[in-house]
């Protein structure tokens, strides 16, 4: 049994191998990558399938009353390409290996919005403009 004065002071320990630090790891984490890991990869679908499956209630608030109304044809089918579910599984999807999600309006002669394409968000990239250049 060790003696209080060996409790308090420990004797430095000997080994007969010096630990070593293992060298950092010098590949480059992308979501490709990630999405190899089995736990990355069932997080990211249960996210993307759970908020892919949610109703969506379309409301208008006139004269401080809220008026349910029936749901615009874009947001039934926000893309010519992909259902809502599809739509809205991709974006999540991209939110969550990316941190963001990108779309390009579509307007017709009026002005209004009548389909959305959803840009992957690996193949973007953002950059300044000068403020005279915006039109």
């Amino acid at each position: 049994m060790a003696s209080i004065w060996q409790r308090i002071f420990p004797t430095r320990e000997n080994r007969a191998v010096t630990p070593t630090i293992p060298p950092r790891s010098t590949s480059i984490a992308t979501p490709e990558n990630a999405l190899t890991l089995t736990a990355v990869w069932r997080s990211v679908q249960i996210l993307a399938t759970s908020v892919s499956n949610l109703g969506i209630k379309t409301k208008k608030y006139a004269t401080g009353i809220e008026l349910v109304i029936d749901t615009p044809l874009l947001i039934n089918k926000p893309s010519f390409s992909m259902n809502r579910q599809q739509f809205i599984y991709a974006t999540v999807s991209d939110l969550a290996l990316h941190g963001n999600a990108f779309w390009i309006k579509s307007l017709n002669s009026a002005g209004q919005v009548v389909e959305l394409t959803l840009v992957p968000a690996g193949q973007v990239t953002v950059g300044m403009t000068n403020p005279e250049d915006i039109t």
